[in-house]
């Protein structure tokens, strides 16, 4: 690594009391990550894992962390964001987002078959009706026939 980056930065850093930084470059041999001890001097944060699976896991901010491959392999947002390494804090709001547009559509469905059985039960009714109209004029053709039969007159 550069000199400014890998010693002249640390002892500005030192000074300024920053807890930790991480020196990233997109060659994984030009990659630190260290730690203020309680000395005030800079360790190296310890990795996890092993191969492509190491993890650096910040000691300052709980969940962040990241796997040192995907420093170099740049994986594109979406992947980062369903990734269980990285799903506690790379965009929470898009997994807000995601949930209440989750909600919104159980939301829509529910409207939408609550309108679909409103409307089959309309449609059941109107042909309820529409027999019960049909039966009446039937009872009332046969009621009128009889009473014209009862007629004096008539047989």
């Amino acid at each position: 690594m550069a000199e400014r980056a890998s010693q002249v930065k640390k002892a500005e850093y030192a000074a300024a009391g920053v807890p930790e930084y991480y020196m990233l470059h997109r060659e994984s041999g030009n990659l630190a990550f260290y730690a203020r001890t309680r000395s005030g001097l800079y360790s190296p944060l310890p990795t996890e894992g092993e191969g492509n699976e190491r993890l650096v896991r910040s000691r300052l901010l709980p969940g962040f962390q990241f796997r040192l491959a995907d420093l170099i392999r740049r994986p594109d947002l979406e992947a980062i964001r369903h990734d269980p390494v990285y799903s506690a804090f790379v965009l929470p709001e898009w997994t807000r987002a995601e949930q209440a547009q989750a909600q919104a559509e159980r939301e829509r469905d529910r409207v939408s078959r609550e309108r679909d059985q409103a409307s089959r039960e309309r449609d059941q009714a109107l042909a309820r009706a529409e027999r019960e109209a049909a039966a009446r004029t039937a009872l009332e053709a046969e009621l009128n026939r009889l009473r014209e039969a009862k007629q004096p007159g008539s047989f």
